[in-house]
Formats: structure tokens, sequence, C-alpha cells
């Protein structure tokens, strides 16, 4: 990542200083500066000025924000709290900016007026008077929390001598990234991790940017410690502006959310281009930073359409701009973000156009089966649902207890597997699958939760045609002439699905208490012969005990003709197993629960309306056993 940060930083940087490159710039609601005017020696306090700032001027204007419980580097800081704590705030800041500067042979001629002017602002009733004359002219200049406050100081000479404070910037990041005495981490000369290159100095203490590495907790570039050698990275302070310069604009215009909405659910990421030259890079980052993001569509036909929502756009444009020749690429970066700490979570390091292109075709085919609605889309959300538990999984309200929960680091490897080009274990998404799909039996008490069944089979189809998940095999169905019949037909849609006889048996098992479900419901007005399969692990032996009770019940109820040509189709099924089942429990779940739900659908029925479970024996009521 680093790396990338870096190579993008060149690019940007567009032959910037290193010491420009450091500077944070002002956030756009900082539309207001108050200048604390003093004497060319610094010696004597003269009023205070304010001013409202164009856009230019905001843009230009030379702000650095200091480490986290230390001073800011420049003496301009932002206006908060009282005048009495701004003024505390900038004196300590210029007192250690004298320290520093003494130390910078070309900033050594700012020491005396750096020395003056933190006394002044330091004496007896100087610094009321001018914590007095700030909180008045903040309010005549129209703050509020849209149009809020910088403070400058201003002594006119060196102080505002871009060249100077250019150099006094880069001693202030000497000292921040330079050698403690309890570290040790600068290596004078040495050579750059980034660059390569002999350097006069390197630092090994980088941490403008506070991550975490995907093992362990640590800042990215660990440092040049003899005691920590796995993690040295010392960095001249040239790479480490162009990281931060890279790093800053691709939190602004390269942060998607993939999946986002309501509730939280999305997961953050970055879009980092990688290319073999800086033309094509910078063409690929213009592409990403300008696209029109954030645009919401309405439910209906173009809702499938939106695999990644706000970042759709642009995965279709650079499939379809660079996906002949795959001459670019994209590294995705899953991140968590908590007021000043960034962890990534996961990262797919290279994502070829010609990827994007198969998973955009593989999600346009996945969205063809036949019995989907307008809400069942393939995106995060979806996928989260199944690793969640029964509460939707969220990924975007601070950081978790530790440093990963189980269900994020599922939801991740998914991410990464679809992109990059990894694989699932078959198992193990399913086992996923059913706990979600029995949660929300247990949880709602519904009949049947048909809108996350079908998005289970989405999901799978999803997987499937990625060639991600292993679900094609070999099929174990007899050689026999295929029938025309809605069930054979449901079945020849999709083979990879039902190539074996134990999968027709669960699924058409299911169909067939869908049917006594639905009788009883015209009968009751409730569905008591469900809570057989509330929210249960199914097995074979429990699927041929489903089989008879329903039996008996449509028989109860005259409406055998109702599964007439299912039960031929389970004869078939049960004939062609034998006396071995050879399907795990929670694909025979699986099936069950996807036969119970799809069955209108497979006889081209509408689904009757959905119904409570009832919990209650009495329920049963003209339903006896």
């Amino acid at each position: 990542m680093l790396v990338n940060l870096y190579r993008l930083g060149r690019v940007i940087a567009e032959g910037q200083s290193a010491a420009r490159l450091l500077l944070d710039g002002l956030d756009e609601l900082y539309s207001r500066e108050v200048a604390l005017k003093f004497s060319p020696d610094g010696k004597r306090f003269l009023k205070c000025e304010g001013r409202e700032l164009s856009p230019s001027q905001q843009a230009a204007f030379p702000y650095k924000k200091g480490p986290d419980a230390g001073v800011d580097p420049l003496p301009v800081t932002r206006y908060s709290g009282t005048g009495a704590k701004v003024v505390r705030r900038m004196s300590r800041g210029l007192i250690a900016a004298r320290a520093w500067a003494v130390k910078e042979p070309a900033c050594q001629k700012l020491c005396s007026l750096l020395a003056d002017l933190s006394d002044t602002l330091m004496r007896n009733g100087v610094a009321t008077e001018i914590a007095t004359q700030l909180e008045e002219t903040v309010k005549t200049v129209g703050a509020s929390t849209a149009r809020r406050v910088v403070v400058s100081i201003d002594a006119g000479g060196p102080l505002h001598a871009r060249g100077e404070w250019d150099q006094r910037l880069l001693a202030a990041m000497r000292q921040q990234y330079g050698s403690r005495d309890e570290v040790s981490c600068t290596l004078a000369p040495g050579r750059c991790a980034l660059c390569g290159e002999l350097r006069p100095e390197v630092y090994g203490n980088f941490n403008e940017i506070k991550a975490y590495n995907l093992d362990k907790p640590g800042t990215i570039a660990g440092g040049a410690q003899v005691a920590a050698a796995a993690r040295n990275f010392p960095v001249c302070v040239e790479c480490a502006a162009y990281v931060t310069c890279a790093f800053r604009r691709a939190e602004k215009s390269l942060s998607f959310v993939m999946g986002g909405g309501a509730g939280g659910i999305g997961v953050p990421y970055l879009l980092l281009p990688l290319a073999e030259n800086d033309t094509s890079r910078k063409e690929l980052f213009t592409v990403l930073a300008g696209t029109k993001r954030q645009r919401t569509r309405a439910l209906g036909e173009d809702s499938l359409k939106s695999f990644t929502r706000e970042e759709s756009e642009v995965l279709d444009f650079v499939a379809d701009k660079f996906g002949a020749s795959d001459n670019v690429g994209l590294q995705m970066i899953f991140f968590q973000k908590n007021k000043a700490e960034w962890r990534i979570q996961a990262e797919a390091s290279q994502v070829l156009p010609s990827r994007l292109k198969v998973i955009l075709a593989a999600k346009r085919d996945a969205e063809k089966l036949a019995f989907l609605r307008t809400e069942d889309r393939v995106n995060v959300p979806l996928l989260a649902n199944f690793a969640g538990g029964a509460a939707p999984l969220k990924f975007r309200k601070g950081f978790p207890p530790e440093p990963f929960k189980p269900a994020q680091r599922v939801v991740l490897s998914w991410l990464t597997s679809v992109f990059g080009d990894g694989r699932l274990e078959y198992s193990s998404v399913l086992r996923l699958i059913v706990d979600r799909v029995l949660a929300e039996y247990r949880a709602g008490k519904k009949g049947w939760p048909r809108p996350l069944v079908r998005r289970a089979f989405l999901v799978l189809e999803f997987f499937r045609l990625l060639k991600v998940l292993p679900l094609d095999g070999v099929s174990a169905m007899p050689e026999s002439p295929p029938g025309d019949g809605p069930v054979d037909r449901f079945f020849a849609a999709h083979p990879a699905f039902f190539n074996r006889p134990e999968k027709r048996v669960a699924f058409l098992t299911g169909c067939v208490a869908a049917d006594v479900a639905y009788v009883q419901y015209k009968n009751l007005r409730s569905q008591p012969f469900l809570r057989k399969v509330h929210g249960m692990r199914l097995d074979a032996g429990r699927l041929k005990r489903i089989l008879s009770d329903a039996k008996l019940k449509l028989l109860q109820y005259k409406a055998a003709g109702l599964s007439a040509d299912t039960m031929t189709h389970l004869s078939e099924g049960w004939l062609a197993t034998g006396d071995r089942w050879q399907i795990s429990d929670d694909e025979t779940t699986f099936y069950f629960v996807l036969g119970l739900n799809l069955n209108w659908h497979v006889k081209g029925q509408k689904p009757p309306e959905d119904a409570k479970v009832e919990e209650d024996e009495d329920s049963e009521e003209g339903d006896q056993e």
C-alpha cells in the first residue's frame, strides 16, 4: 500500500516541495481568519484583525495540524474553546518552534523573533488582553458552526516568508520523525525503503498514517529499530510527503463504501490505481477521482444493475475502458476509521479490469434468476446478512471490541475472493447461510423468510458463476430422458444445484411441506405444521418423518392432488438415493428450505400470504393429529 501511495503521490504532487505537500490545508468550514498582529520585532502586540477567506485563500493557507497531545508546528491554529486556551496553545507552539528552528541553519534567524513572540504572548496582562480581543473579533467576523475561525500570528518580516517556513516545517517533521533516545529510529545516512535512494537522513518513525497491519496492531511503517527488524521501514522526508499527500487525496477522492446504505452496513475501502507508468497512473487516478458518486437509485428495474452501489459506475467504466489490455489495475484496501485511527482489515492487492468484467458479467447473469424480486441485489449488505447471525452485520459504527469480529472476517474474505480471484470453501459458506436462515426462522417466527432464501440462492449462484465456489461437480443423477413438467424444467434450469438425488429429495420434501402449510392456512389462518421444521437442522431421518406427516395431513384435508406431481418425483428421487445419503445436514436443510420457499415458483403459482407460526398447542384446533 505504501509503495502504491508513494507512486501516486509523485504523480499528483506536480512539482511541489515536500514541505508544501505535508501541509494539511484548511477544511472548507474554516472560512474566517483572525490574525494576531505584532510589531516586526515581536515585542509588542498591536491588535486582532479579522477577515473572510476566499476559497483560493483557504486552499493556499499554510496550515499544519500537530500530533495529538502536541502543538501545531506553524504559527496557525484552529479556534476552539476560549480565547485564553488558544493563546496558551499558540505560545506553547512558538516555544516548540524556537527549539526546533535553532537546530536548523536556515531557520536560525527566526529564533530571536520566535523567542520575543512567545515572551510577549505569556507576559502578564498581555495574554489576557490578547485573549479578550480575540474573542471579541471572533464574534465580529460572524463565526458559527458553518463558518469557523483559524487564528494566525502576523509579525511581518521572515515570519511570512514562504521559503523560511518551508524549512521550519521540515524541521518540525524531522523532530517528529527523528531520533529518540529510547528507540533510536534515525539512520543517517540511510537508504529509503520507498525511493531506494541513499539519503542524508531517513526516518523510521513515519506515522503520518496511523494504521494497523493485517496481522497485529502497529503503524504501517514500524521503524528502523534493531530490536524490531521485522518492522523496519525507513523513509526519507520527501517520500513521507508523497505518501501523506496521496493518502489525503485517496481518503477524499478514492474512498468508497461498498454496499453502503441504511443501517451502516457498508464496507469502506480505498481504490488505489496501479499502472506501469506515471501517465497511465495519472489517467486512472483522474477517472477514479472524477467519477460522480452517491447517486441514489429508486427501487425498480435499474436496482438490479447496482452491484456495489456508489462505485458501480467506476467499476463499469474501468472494466470497459481498460479491460481489453489489462495495462492498469486497482488495489482495494478495506479499512475502518475511528477518529484519528485508521485500520486495514483486508486487501485485494491487484484487481485487473478483466476481472471486473468477469464480476460484472457474473452479477448480471446471477440476477437473471427467474424467482428474484427487485430488492434481491448482489451487494455487501446481502453478503453481510449471511455472516452476521440474526441481526444485520454493521461495519461503519467505529471499531469492534476486538480487531476483527469473526463475521466481519468472513465477509472480508468473501470480498477479497470475489475481487482477487480467490477460492471459498463450500461447506463453510453453506454453514453460514444455513445458520442465518435458521436464525431468521427462530427470531422472526415467520412461516418462511422468502427474501432471505431467494438471496441465499442468488449468492451461491453468483459465487458459482465466478468460480470461487466449487458447486459444479460430476452429476450423480442416473441417465434418463428429461421430462417436460414444471419440476423437470426447474431442475434442468439449475443442473449445478441439483446434481444429486439427495438434493432433489430434500427440495421436493420442502415443496410438499409448503403445500401442507398452504392448505392449513386456508382452513385455519395459521400454519402449525411448520412447527415441525421451525429452526431445525435436518438429516435424512427427519426428512422421512416430515414427509410421512405431510402425506397424512394432505389426506386429512383431502388435498393429496396438490402434491401429486411432486410425490412422483420424490419416489424417483428416493429410489435413486437408495440406502446411502451422501449430502451433509447443512445441504439437506438448505435444499428443504429452498423447496419450502420456491414451491410456488416451481408450480407457476402465486404464493399465499405470510402468516406467523403459531407456538401455542391450542392453535391446532381442528387440526388434531
